[in-house]
C-alpha cells in the first residue's frame, strides 16, 4: 500500500521544533473524525516542494468550537448535530463543501499506525481566510 509521505516526519527532517508555530495557509478542512471524546482529527493532502503529503492534524473539543464558529451555517449545524453528544470512536463528518482556514499548528508526538510512522501537527489557532463565492449561501 503505498501513502504520501508524511508532512509531520518531513517538517522534523527539515529541522523543525515541537516549539517552533507552524501556519498552514490555506488548509481546506473538509472532514472532521473522532478519536474519542476529547481528541478530534483530520487529515488532508498538502503540496510542499512540488510532492504530495499527508497533513494530519489532531484538535480538541475548544478547537471544534472555534473551528465551527468559522463555518457556513449549514456545515456548522452539521457539526452540532453530529457530535452534540455523541462521540463514536472513527466516526467521520464529511462537509458539503471544504473551508479554507489558516492554520496555526506545532508538531505533536509520533505516532505508529499499521503501515506507517506519522507526526499529527496540534492546532493552536484557527482564522478564515476566504467568503463564499457570490451565490452561495451558508
Amino acid at each position: 500500500m503505498n501513502f504520501a509521505p508524511d508532512f509531520g516526519l518531513r517538517l522534523v527532517r527539515d529541522g523543525a521544533s515541537p516549539e517552533m508555530d507552524i501556519q498552514l495557509v490555506p488548509f481546506e478542512l473538509d472532514r472532521i473524525s473522532v478519536v474519542n471524546e476529547k481528541l478530534f482529527t483530520t487529515i488532508s493532502n498538502m503540496v510542499f516542494d512540488g510532492v504530495p503529503h499527508a497533513v494530519s492534524l489532531d484538535f480538541d473539543a475548544k478547537m471544534l468550537e472555534a473551528i465551527k464558529k468559522l463555518c457556513p451555517q449549514k456545515t456548522a449545524m452539521l457539526i452540532e448535530n453530529q457530535f452534540q453528544n455523541s462521540f463514536v470512536k472513527g466516526h467521520t463528518l464529511m462537509f458539503p463543501r471544504p473551508i479554507k482556514l489558516a492554520v496555526t499548528a506545532r508538531l505533536g508526538k509520533i505516532q505508529t499506525a499499521r503501515h506507517e510512522q506519522f507526526i499529527p501537527l496540534v492546532i493552536r489557532g484557527v482564522n478564515k481566510i476566504s467568503r463564499p463565492r457570490k451565490g452561495e449561501t451558508d
